[in-house]
């Protein structure tokens, strides 16, 4: 079971990925489409209730507005220049 395909963010990657003829699959996300739900969220509860987790996500929120906007600049001319509908991607990416 593969929650994150079920999103409008999972089905836009999807699009991204088949439009351009890319697959990039790291070798975390194969680790999570065959790690069981109930344990996947047992150990994301565990990492976002530690002071780490406290810390990293209050840095990363910091942090993450250049490089997100950055990321959506980079797909948006990705999905132009494939000519592709992609009308997940195009949700996604007009969503303020």
């Amino acid at each position: 079971m593969q929650i994150v395909g079920e999103t409008i963010v999972g089905t836009a990657r999807d699009q991204g990925r088949s439009a351009l003829g890319h697959q990039i699959v790291p070798a975390s996300q194969q680790v999570v489409a065959i790690t069981p739900v109930f344990l996947l969220a047992w150990v994301l509860r565990r990492f976002c209730n530690s002071r780490i987790g406290e810390v990293g996500a209050s840095w990363h929120s910091q942090q993450a507005p250049d490089e997100m906007q950055a990321l959506a600049d980079d797909l948006r001319a990705a999905v132009i220049r494939s000519g592709v509908l992609a009308p997940a991607i195009r949700r996604v990416l007009d969503t303020k």
